[in-house]
Parts: C-alpha cells; sequence; structure tokens
C-alpha cells in the first residue's frame, strides 16, 4: 500500500490532537551526583544501525498471519554504547514478542560476531500485532537447539539481529550522550475496567465483573482499576560536534488499534522513528540515524480512556497520530538535555525461578470439551478466544517444566538506569520500579529477553480479567510481579553502589 501523504496528513492532525506541554530534561539532578568525565582521558562511544526484517511475499503466505500487504517496513535495530571499558547493546525487534529460546539464540550470534557478552545485550521486541510471529508454538525449552528447526523467517531474524549488531560495533565512533523525558498523556491509559455487572464470560464459562477494553462508552463501565504512566523516557547519541545519531524511547502503551487483517506494520513504533527523524534532522551522516521505541511497562494500558468517545479519524490516521504526537513531545524538550561527553556503563542481570501457573485436572477436560466442540463445527460457547486457551493449557500441562528461569536485566548509563523484564508488566509495576530506584531517572523495557506472557501484580490478579487467564495470557506464579520487582530493584541497588 502506498502510504498517505504524511505532511498533509500532520498538518491536519495537528490542528485536532496535542500533547502534554509539561516536560523536563532530566540531568540527574535528584539522585546523586552526575558522574564526571573519566579522569584518565577516556573517551565515549556509540555506534547503531538498522537492518530490514520486511519478510519476503513467500514467507507471508507461508506465515500463520494473514498478510498482503505492507503498510511501513519491518526492522531489527541496534544501539551499542561504550564507555572505554563497559559495552552495553540495545537490540530491538519489530515482532509481537520473542521467546528465551530465540533470545538466546540470538546473543549466541552475536557474541560470535562481536565478541559482546551475552549478559551486556539487551534483546526487545516492540509488540507490534501486525508483523509474521517469530515464537514457537507449543513446547517449551525442552531438548537441544536443534529439536526446534527454525522457519525461513525465524532464521532471517536471527541472523539480521547478529548483522546488525556487528554493524552497529563498526559503526562505533566518539560520541555524546544525554537523556530525558516527557509527559504525553493523550495516549497512556488504564484499559482494565470493573464493570458494574457481571457480563463478561471467560473461556471456562465464568462471569467476570472486570473487562479489558470493553466497547466505547459502555454504560456499565464503572471505574479503571489500575493508573496509568503518561512519560516517554529517552536516550540521545549525538556526535562530537552535535549531529543526532540515534534515539531510543521508551512508552507504556499497546498499540494505538488493530489495522485491517492485510496489513503488515512497525505500528506506532515505527511512525515515532521516522518522525522523531525528521525532527531532529540528522543531515548526511557516515551512518544513518537511528530512532528506537520501545515497549514499557503498558501491559494493562492502551490508547485512549474507554470511557470516552474513540479518537476521530481512519485507522491509518490514529497509527500515524500515535507516533507523531510522542516525535513532537520529545523534539519540544530535546534541545534542553545536556549531552555529555562521558559517563559510565555498568550491568547487572540475574535469573529468577518462578512457578509454572499449571491447569487444574477440571480446567484440561473443560478445555477439552470446547476443543471437540470446535472439531464439530459447533460455535464458541463462551468467548472468541476460547480455542486458544483451551490449546494453551494441553501445552502447558504437557511441554512446560513445573519451573521457569526468566532473565532480568539492568543496565546503568550515568545516572540513568534501564531495568529489562521479560513479560508484558502492568504499570504499577513500572512505576514502583521508578519511585523506589536508586538513580534519578529510570525505565523499564517489557518484553526484553524473553516473552512469558502478562505479568499482573498479586492485587489485579484477585481482580481477575483476561491478563489473568491461564495460558495464553498469565503462565507463573501470582506473586511473580512481586518477586520481579524485589529483583530488579536488587539489581538497581548494585549498580548503583558500582
Amino acid at each position: 500500500m502506498k502510504k498517505l501523504n504524511l505532511s498533509l496528513l500532520f498538518l491536519m492532525l495537528l490542528a485536532v490532537t496535542g500533547c502534554s506541554k509539561s516536560g523536563e530534561a532530566d540531568h540527574g539532578s535528584n539522585g546523586g551526583p552526575d558522574p564526571e568525565p573519566d579522569p584518565h582521558g577516556e573517551v565515549f562511544y556509540a555506534g547503531a544501525s538498522q537492518r530490514s526484517i520486511t519478510p519476503t511475499q513467500s514467507e507471508i503466505v507461508g506465515s500463520r498471519n494473514v498478510i498482503s500487504h505492507t503498510y511501513d517496513s519491518l526492522y531489527v535495530k541496534s544501539l551499542l554504547l561504550d564507555d572505554g571499558e563497559t559495552k552495553l547493546l540495545f537490540v530491538l525487534v519489530d515482532v509481537i514478542g520473542m521467546d528465551d529460546y530465540l533470545v538466546r539464540l540470538i546473543k549466541e550470534r552475536i557474541h560470535e560476531r562481536t565478541g559482546i557478552p551475552s549478559e551486556h545485550v539487551n534483546i526487545s521486541a516492540t509488540h507490534t500485532h501486525h508483523g509474521l510471529s517469530v515464537r514457537r508454538i507449543g513446547r517449551y525449552n525442552v531438548g537441544p537447539y536443534a529439536d526446534w528447526p527454525l522457519d525461513s523467517y525465524q532464521r532471517h531474524v536471527v541472523e539480521q539481529s547478529a548483522a546488525g549488531a556487528e554493524e552497529a560495533l563498526a559503526n562505533l565512533k566518539p560520541a555524546q550522550i544525554g537523556w530525558g523525558k516527557v509527559d504525553v498523556p493523550a495516549h497512556a491509559h488504564n484499559r482494565r475496567f470493573s464493570m458494574k455487572s457481571k457480563t463478561w464470560k471467560t473461556p471456562w464459562g465464568e462471569l467476570e465483573d472486570v473487562r479489558t477494553n470493553p466497547p466505547t462508552r459502555n454504560p456499565d463501565i464503572d471505574e479503571p482499576l489500575g493508573p496509568s504512566d503518561p512519560e516517554v523516557s529517552f536516550i540521545s547519541v549525538q556526535t562530537m560536534e552535535g549531529e543526532s545519531m540515534a534515539l531510543l524511547a521508551n512508552y507504556s502503551s499497546h498499540y494505538p488499534v488493530d489495522l485491517p487483517t492485510p496489513y503488515l506494520s512497525a505500528d506506532y513504533y515505527g511512525v515515532f522513528a521516522e518522525r522523531i527523524q525528521e525532527l531532529l534532522n540528522p543531515g548526511d551522516l557516515t551512518a544513518p540515524f537511528v530512532g528506537m521505541m520501545t515497549m514499557g511497562t503498558g501491559g494493562d494500558q492502551n490508547t485512549y480512556d474507554r470511557r470516552e468517545s474513540s479518537p476521530p479519524g481512519t485507522v491509518f490516521q490514529r497509527l500515524e497520530r500515535m507516533g507523531y504526537d510522542l516525535a513532537r513531545a520529545v523534539h519540544g524538550v530535546y534541545n534542553a538535555i545536556e549531552h555529555k561527553p562521558w559517563v559510565k556503563l555498568g550491568v547487572e542481570q540475574s535469573n529468577l525461578t518462578l512457578d509454572v501457573r499449571k491447569p487444574t485436572t477440571e480446567e484440561l477436560e473443560y478445555g477439552d470439551f470446547l476443543l471437540e466442540r470446535r472439531r464439530q463445527g459447533l460455535p464458541f460457547l463462551n468467548h472468541s478466544l476460547e480455542t486458544s486457551y483451551a490449546n494453551h493449557i494441553n501445552r502447558i500441562n504437557d511441554f512446560w517444566p513445573d519451573r521457569v528461569e526468566v532473565s532480568l536485566h539492568a543496565f546503568r548509563i550515568g545516572d540513568l538506569a534501564v531495568a529489562a523484564i521479560p513479560f508484558e508488566v502492568f504499570v504499577e509495576t513500572g512505576l514502583a520500579i521508578k519511585e523506589e530506584s536508586p538513580f534519578s531517572s529510570t525505565f523499564t523495557i517489557g518484553l526484553s529477553n524473553g516473552s512469558f506472557g502478562y505479568l499482573p501484580t498479586e492485587r489485579q490478579h484477585d481482580f481477575k480479567g483476561y491478563e489473568t487467564w491461564i495460558g495464553l495470557s498469565s503462565r507463573v506464579e501470582k506473586t511473580a510481579a512481586t518477586k520481579i520487582q524485589a529483583e530488579v530493584l536488587s539489581l538497581l541497588s548494585a549498580l548503583r553502589e558500582e
């Protein structure tokens, strides 16, 4: 599909949308002193790259997705930072999620080609719902890698990720780095609501009074079940001459719209990357500017308040509007950022063991009953996703161990900390990590180094609702968010003491 005339579209959108004027450049002012330039005269380096992972027509036809048109390109993007002693690598992939098997495979390839230790590499998914899936369906990590042959697209993603890291390493040059944040409340709202009556059925036929994304202006809506986080956090890298090299941003919200089924897209993450490049106008660089938008703690967030009217415009206009609003907000505070010629880098990583939620005998039997109905051609009984949930609980019961290890990361960039969690993290957890972090600024990248489903807090588990349903949504113990939050804060404390 040929894209819309963006210049005309942006002029139209400016008339109907806006973002918070409140913003701040963040210089590490309230969490201890800023790191001073290295006394031994070390130079800070950075390099970035982006490589296409837009699938070929044969990969589209052979996928589980129904796609016939490409709205915009998909990429794997890399940002490499080097303080002279420590390298940190961010790899961002335009897919809905990656299980930890594929992540480990990519990290191995990166280490082979660059020498960068795996624990110094963060690999995350943008969570676009409009691309091909690279996740396994079925087994957990049972047996050696060879037990799971990769399809052509999975191999392409692995190789492009490794090649992108190698390219970022080749692009390393003396650089300066800064970071900041700005609020954009227009596109961050809690999507889980308590309802005045129990009318929403689970795949198992139970009635609940909690609903995710209820119909707009539904009179049965009571109130949202949690807070929201309007903050866009970002890291900016410039050449020593002040030209923009790369910008990595983070926002806690799900995708804004469901595009028509045939369309493939990087979603608002891709729009942001394009628009921030246009706004910063990096000029003719040896290596091209790379813009990146990562998913924050948006597991229970969406882009508009369901108690109000839907945003105006077509689905494509809403997609463009969200990405542009976020880019414009970042650009509005960009010039206030102090870019430092050197900052200290650090990394802490740990593996946390969590219990797997296993289905009960009654749930398995009811799931088999639902699957048999579908085999007979009978309509859904309770919910349009009941077949998916029934299949997932069978897989968890048959192939998943009783416990899994999840990888948790924390990166230090001067007085900024970046946490990484392999779940769709709820905003309450993200806000708590920001509040309790020993660093003046902290943000969390979700779906990092794996994809284990949603991560509701214990309170949200008690409320129930879509994100807490066993199988497709929730796969680990009820206390997982509490344990992960404590472990991440422990990693941040260790980084602060270095």
